[in-house]
């Protein structure tokens, strides 16, 4: 073992006190600290050319084809079209929007999705803490969190209105893509619950 002269010892407890401070500065814990850090980590773009590039080495699933059924026109995919890349680690906090699709170019990614109207708990947590600390209670209350894993090539659907995370397992690529609100569902709940 080698021997560590004082002045590099007390650089080394320096560091270690630095990084001990910035974690207290970022919330209290190394956990978070580490969550903030990845999370910033993690690249957006929008964009028509780079998000769609992408989107050509998918077939847009079958299911978002018909233009009569997704509210959103093709001009208005190619323009919300996001792009993402994120190490492991990284994620993005519980959001909502409308319907999407989400193929995942390159990478392993963990899906955490809540149905509408289910208490969630804060939406500005790192998606890393989120899942370390509120999940868990989440679980032991049996509330209806659905999860998956999507593995590389894989598409997934995100419907409208259901609050999301994600967290990438493995450093993760890929493309998303809103579609909009499903206008035939919507017909077809409110026809089922007409009372004319």
């Amino acid at each position: 073992m080698e021997a560590v002269s004082a002045p590099e010892e007390s650089a080394a407890t320096e560091a270690t006190e630095e990084k001990e401070a910035e974690a207290e500065a970022l919330g209290g814990d190394a956990a978070r600290a580490r969550a903030r850090a990845a999370d910033r980590l993690y690249l957006f773009g929008h964009g028509a050319y780079d998000a769609m590039s992408l989107a050509a080495d998918f077939d847009e699933p079958s299911l978002f084809v018909d233009p009569s059924r997704w509210r959103a026109s093709e001009a208005e995919r190619a323009a919300g079209a996001l792009w993402y890349a994120g190490p492991a680690g990284s994620g993005v906090s519980l959001h909502m929007h409308t319907s999407a699709w989400n193929a995942l170019v390159s990478g392993r990614k963990r899906w955490y999705l809540l149905p509408p109207l289910t208490v969630w708990g804060p939406t500005d947590l790192p998606t890393a803490e989120w899942v370390r600390t509120v999940y868990p209670e989440m679980r032991r209350r049996g509330d209806p969190v659905h999860e998956c894993t999507q593995e590389e090539g894989e598409v997934m659907w995100v419907p409208g209105d259901w609050y999301h995370a994600t967290l990438n397992v493995e450093p993760s690529t890929g493309i998303a893509i809103e579609v909009g609100s499903d206008v035939k569902l919507l017909d077809e709940s409110l026809a089922a619950y007409s009372y004319y």
